[in-house]
């Protein structure tokens, strides 16, 4: 059977008994309201727990166990509703638990937080597990149980329900836009949860339709060409083997771990741009209504074409990384991954079973999303030194490419070298990954390994290994791109890089397209300068030089540690507090082999690992005389760090002349009128200087800083760098409301 007779049946209203129109309506927007909501859960749940938990590994790996288990938890139920209880027993069981789940309904989380000392996993399931767990569960099976109940209305589109698959993540699709966009911008956490409650007690009263009208049509047929389907009049379904179902768990693994690789690629390596990380999820979902759509299987075709033309590029530009037309990059990436998770999803198109296996389909489908997603957060990091999931499992979409599965007929001797040569370019991979090849021979040899995969083409297996060895071989030209790399570390928070540069000496510090720091290592001379944003000519030499006129010995406490580049402000007997997230910067930062910063320094530090608002909250009150908040340059900005409740710790923690400083370098964010407002909302006195200077090892920075009395802040007031700040205290970020895409820097 081709995938033109399976393409799914588009009803019209046209030409249809206005019953049947009004019913396909019915289902269409139940579907897509229950998918929207379901998609505006986590990110209102997130917000909820970041405050009280920060932004710890253990938070956000249990976040995303929790979600993926109770989403699997629910498709399973649906399949159990559907295959094992009659109509007649689903329908009122689903509207019962829709009912029962109201009852937990608007979302707060009362339970005290869990001692600071403590793993917060367990308390984090917990909280999820009484608060949204019992939502989340049951909408998580209404797509599939509407659709299956869809099935049995004796419908004329019944036979063929997974074009309603389109409404599903339509409503995923614009959840996800339209939260940052919207939503976040316009209502706090409480009236998030309100107005969500209202959108849920909407889908039960759709869901009830949907029940009533499968349970009136099931009674009465009202034309004849509504008659029951087969299906519902006890046929048997064609029998699903385990290599369909294997199918259809790979072919959803594919492009969700795609999904993963290139927004970890694009936001780390290429452009640190927040919110960019939506795109690829939208196109994810896109591709899923494509594929489902009438006619999806041409769409299909053409992107296994670009597809296949665009991989051999996209896997170099992954090696070789340009800094110059970094757009070009991400937009080469991001339609590359587009034809792959589209070539993926059309397969799964084609490949659906009879409207019986429907939830079961479903099911595995699910089962296949998340174990992308076990594999890119929790195995990979563990695993692989570098992101190098995503051009492995980039290469592996041949597998799946129609253009591929069955392009060539077998012919003379060809089954043995289908065997043989993935064999022996896996062989030569092993090689690359472990070293055995210099880098330049490395990077030749993907080129010529290039061209040996186009010469396969047409032979899946042949062609899928050749890629996986121009893959390696990338990765191992990579890892020495642009000097001797010294120490590389993979964890949670991502690939930490100490690269040496020859020229000078240089170590630097990096994370993907962000440096956290740098140092002159070889010259006595220079070793003690601190580089990129915290220079002594820029507004962090002002900072400091200020304080230590002003107050000096003062005690400083920093949230960020980098490389420990303020360390060498420090005046002999000053103490310096770090606070850092990231136990790998720690490492780094204190092996004087790579950087001497705090060893070098005149004063003592010590260093508190886990989140920066959590911690500094266990220090004694009046214990400072700066705050440095120093955790924004990336593009995942830590927002409970710049709210009205976060100023307010800072301002107990530091004496009553002491400053708030921030320091706001950031590519993508203007984080200035955010600082502006929030100091303002608390009646602070706020200062800004703008370094746009970059050259050599000096990077342009913002720096931001506060007191409660403008004579605290010494001579910088009067320096014509510094500038004060005006701001809106009703537009000042709390920890029910943030707007980052009004921050967006759209250049």
């Amino acid at each position: 059977m081709s995938t033109d007779d399976l393409a799914p049946p588009q009803p019209s209203a046209r030409g249809q008994p206005r019953g049947a129109t009004l019913l396909l309506l019915l289902f269409t927007v139940a579907i897509f309201a229950n998918a929207l909501l379901l998609f505006l859960v986590q990110p209102m749940t997130g917000k909820l727990l970041l405050p009280r938990l920060g932004g710890t590994p253990a938070v956000w790996n249990a976040c995303m166990l929790f979600f993926q288990a109770v989403l699997l938890a629910g498709y399973a139920y649906a399949h159990a509703s559907a295959r094992w209880l009659a109509v007649g027993v689903q329908v009122p069981l689903h509207l019962a638990l829709l009912a029962l789940a109201a009852a937990t309904l608007p979302f707060t989380i009362t339970r005290p937080p869990p001692d600071a000392t403590a793993d917060p996993t367990l308390w984090t399931l917990g909280t999820l597990a009484l608060t949204v767990g019992p939502v989340f569960l049951v909408i998580s099976a209404g797509a599939p149980l509407l659709q299956s109940w869809f099935a049995r209305t004796g419908h004329s589109a019944a036979r063929d329900p997974y074009f309603l698959y389109a409404a599903s993540n339509t409503g995923s699709l614009l959840a996800l836009l339209g939260y940052p966009l919207m939503v976040e911008r316009l209502l706090t956490l409480p009236g998030q949860a309100q107005a969500w409650r209202v959108g849920y007690l909407a889908l039960l009263v759709l869901a009830a339709g949907c029940g009533a009208a499968v349970l009136w049509r099931r009674r009465r047929s009202t034309t004849p060409g509504e008659r029951l389907v087969p299906s519902e009049s006890r046929r048997a379904a064609a029998p699903v083997s385990w290599r369909a179902r294997l199918g259809w768990i790979g072919l959803a693994f594919l492009p969700s771990s795609l999904m993963l690789g290139v927004t970890t690629h694009i936001t780390t390596d290429i452009a640190p741009v927040p919110l960019l990380w939506v795109v690829p999820l939208a196109l994810y979902i896109l591709t899923y209504i494509l594929a489902f759509a009438r006619r999806g299987e041409r769409l299909v075709r053409r992107a296994a074409w670009g597809w296949s033309v665009l991989v051999l590029p996209v896997l170099s530009l992954i090696a070789l990384n340009p800094p110059d037309f970094r757009s070009t990059q991400i937009i080469l990436h991001l339609v590359t991954f587009f034809c792959a998770a589209l070539v993926c999803h059309g397969q799964l198109a084609a490949r659906r079973p009879d409207p019986q296996h429907l939830t079961e389909y479903y099911l595995l489908i699910s089962l296949g999303g998340v174990l992308g997603g076990v594999l890119n957060a929790l195995i990979a990091p563990v695993v692989l030194p570098t992101v190098l999931e995503y051009p492995l499992v980039l290469a592996a979409t041949a597998l799946a490419t129609p253009l591929l599965i069955g392009g060539l007929g077998p012919g003379p001797n060809q089954r043995w070298i289908d065997l043989a040569a993935p064999l022996g370019l896996v062989v030569v991979a092993l090689g690359l990954a472990v070293g055995a090849l210099p880098p330049g021979a490395s990077r030749a040899g993907a080129i010529v390994l290039g061209l040996l995969a186009v010469a396969t083409f047409g032979r899946p297996a042949r062609f899928a290994a050749g890629l996986l060895v121009v893959a390696l071989a990338q990765a191992h030209f990579t890892l020495h791109q642009g000097g001797q790399v010294l120490r590389l570390e993979r964890n949670f928070f991502g690939v930490k890089r100490v690269l040496r540069i020859p020229d000078g000496g240089l170590h630097v510090l990096g994370h993907g397209g962000t440096i956290h720091g740098a140092q002159f290592f070889d010259d006595p001379v220079r070793r003690r300068d601190p580089l990129v944003y915290y220079t002594r000519e820029g507004p962090c030499g002002d900072l400091f030089r200020t304080l230590g006129f002003t107050r000096p010995g003062t005690r400083v406490g920093a949230i960020g540690l980098g490389v420990g580049s303020i360390a060498t402000y420090a005046q002999p007997g000053q103490e310096f507090v770090f606070y850092e997230i990231d136990p790998a910067v720690l490492r780094i930062a204190e092996d004087p082999n790579y950087f001497t910063f705090l060893s070098d320094g005149a004063g003592r530090y010590t260093h508190v690992i886990g989140d920066g608002r959590l911690m500094i909250e266990r220090a004694p009150d009046g214990h400072f005389g700066m705050v440095l908040i120093d955790a924004f340059s990336s593009d995942a900005v830590p927002a409970h760090l710049l709210t009205r409740e976060a100023l307010r710790i800072y301002l107990q923690k530091a004496d009553e002349r002491g400053w708030i400083a921030f320091h706001a370098s950031n590519a993508g964010l203007d984080l200035v009128p955010v600082l502006a407002n929030v100091a303002a909302d608390a009646g602070l006195v706020a200062l800004h200087r703008h370094d746009p200077e970059s050259v050599g090892a000096k990077s342009a920075s913002d720096y931001v800083v506060m007191a409660r009395r403008i004579e605290d802040l010494g001579t910088l007031p009067s320096m014509p760098t510094w500038r004060r700040l005006e701001g809106n205290p009703r537009r000042a970020w709390t920890d029910h409301y943030s707007n980052i895409a009004a921050l967006i820097r759209w250049r």
